[in-house]
């Protein structure tokens, strides 16, 4: 099985988002997908009593400082964009963190990040992993297309519940209206329409 690490709004999509439990059960079996104390830790509301969650995902309770490891990058984060740097106890540097032990050992197939700093941080910082990097539509998309393993129909489903999500005033994944009608929506039309 292909090697995931995603972050916290991954898992948030599926518990608070769009409500589907069931689906992000279904990518758990279909993927071996990890998790660290840190982003357990930020997802405690909706794991600690989800038995099923806890069965099928990889706890990975690893004995490394992942904001100790990143803090050179966070330091020149701090200076160069100082309003938009998180906290280094975030879940997106341990995510980071798990992915480049993962990558250094040969397995990871994809690390996945919507929130927009953390994403360029790794497109700007990190590029042993950048060609991992992918959002969770991207990966979707990837799912789908390119591993074969998500049905057509699986992915499609998700990807209407975002976008009722969306009409219904949220912003899953941070995708705004806008964003999604114009830049989203026309890159995934062919996995959208029904055949």
């Amino acid at each position: 099985m292909k090697q995931v690490i995603a972050d916290s709004t991954f898992y948030i999509l599926f518990y608070n988002d769009i409500c589907d439990t069931k689906s992000l059960y279904h990518i758990l079996k279909k993927y071996d997908m990890h998790i660290g104390k840190r982003l357990k830790y930020e997802l405690r509301n909706h794991i600690s009593k989800d038995s099923k969650f806890l069965s099928l995902i990889n706890d990975k309770e690893l004995d490394v400082d992942f904001g100790e490891l990143l803090k050179n990058f966070y330091e020149f984060l701090l200076i160069e964009y100082p309003g938009s740097v998180k906290d280094i106890n975030d879940g997106e540097y341990e995510v980071m963190g798990i992915s480049y032990l993962f990558k250094q050992n040969g397995s990871l197939d994809y690390l996945i990040i919507d929130d927009k700093y953390a994403y360029n941080f790794v497109i700007n910082n990190l590029s042993f992993i950048k060609e991992n990097l992918v959002r969770t539509i991207g990966f979707l998309n990837n799912g789908c297309k390119k591993d074969k393993t998500l049905e057509i129909n699986f992915v499609r489903h998700i990807l209407k519940s975002i976008e009722k999500s969306i009409d219904n005033g949220k912003n899953p994944l941070y995708i705004t209206k806008d964003v999604w009608n114009k830049e989203i929506k026309p890159t995934i039309l062919d996995l959208m329409e029904e055949n």
